[in-house]
């Protein structure tokens, strides 16, 4: 992903920075055609260079104007962007919850799943007016609690009752939270499984992915549900929740039960993360868990847009050009009037 550079002129952005020093010809170029009206001096082929530059109906108002006229089409040849928050943006929010085996570690009092369940509900209730929320949930294999939707009642009662076990198949959560969140709500759930990126209009999605474990199931690695993520503007806010002394226990072939070290793949959901553009968090205790939803809700709500300033450079550069164009054409019907040349 290309990098913009802020130029620290309230959120003016340059796409093509290396067009920017262009916008200093014109008012070069102004400043020699004064010096030159002044002096007199300068001839071409036998005419008056002045003569060409500055009719004598042009005035310093003309010569502004047309100089700033240029300099803002110029301009345009940056792509300048103005970077502003949408305070109106509307979004899925899809969550993804782990809900193998691994989750009924108690490390995180009373649980792992309780926890995570509890805080995900804080965080569906805590969204911004309008926005959609969904669910997807994963074990030996995903499937949707709920698609998106502005009901949040629906929302938290498919949080509720769920249990954990089996293994984990994250690839395959995150591949399938990134169709249900294009589909942008039931009606369209089928036509986007189905199509998959060809989706006709999809609508913006957001991810947040809360697993504790490495994946051990599924069909899809989840580097490659990542990098279709990133293909298509989705950012992943990945959460590792956990302590590294979790563990479950496990009956073994030989009817023994024991412990089963059960750790958070930090690494993993970092590298979610930065694939997709999203932010990377870790949470060991319920506190930390529902302050890291506060600060997802917080990355949602301040995403920021780039407008796009060329249509108002050109209407701004194109008036301008026609006010410098005013004088000469008055002056041009004066001396028609007066008979002069």
């Amino acid at each position: 992903m290309r990098e913009i550079p802020d130029l620290g002129l309230g959120g003016l952005t340059l796409l093509e920075p290396l067009w920017a020093p262009l916008v200093l010809l014109p008012f070069l170029a102004a400043w020699v055609t004064l010096v030159q009206r002044r002096r007199r001096t300068v001839r071409f082929t036998g005419m008056r260079f002045l003569d060409d530059l500055a009719p004598p109906g042009r005035g310093l108002f003309a010569t502004v104007a047309t100089t700033i006229a240029v300099a803002s089409l110029v301009l345009t040849l940056s792509e300048p962007r103005l970077a502003s928050v949408d305070t109106t943006a509307r979004a899925n929010v899809m969550l993804v919850i782990d809900v193998s085996g691994s989750m009924s570690a108690t490390d995180v009092a009373p649980s792992r799943l309780r926890v995570a369940t509890d805080a995900a509900a804080a965080f569906v209730t805590s969204l911004p007016d309008g926005w959609k929320s969904g669910v997807v949930a994963f074990s030996e294999r995903a499937f949707v609690l709920s698609p998106p939707t502005a009901d949040r009642a629906s929302v938290l009662r498919a949080l509720g009752g769920l249990t954990a076990q089996g293994g984990t198949a994250t690839g395959d959560a995150l591949d399938l939270a990134i169709d249900v969140g294009r589909a942008g709500g039931p009606e369209r759930l089928d036509e986007a499984i189905a199509s998959k990126d060809a989706l006709v209009n999809p609508s913006a999605t957001v991810v947040v992915l809360l697993s504790d474990g490495a994946q051990t199931a599924g069909s899809i690695e989840v580097l490659t549900s990542a990098e279709r993520a990133r293909s298509l503007g989705i950012p992943v806010h990945a959460i590792a929740f956990g302590t590294d002394d979790g563990s479950i226990d496990i009956m073994y072939p030989d009817g023994k039960v024991r412990p089963l070290d059960v750790p958070p793949d930090f690494a993993t959901s970092a590298k979610i993360a930065q694939t997709t553009g999203g932010e990377f968090f870790t949470a060991v205790t319920a506190r930390e868990l529902d302050l890291v939803y506060r600060s997802v809700t917080e990355v949602l709500e301040q995403e920021e847009n780039l407008d796009d300033l060329t249509p108002y450079l050109v209407l701004f550069g194109t008036v301008l050009l026609v006010l410098a164009a005013v004088p000469d054409l008055v002056s041009l019907r004066r001396r028609r009037r007066e008979g002069r040349p």
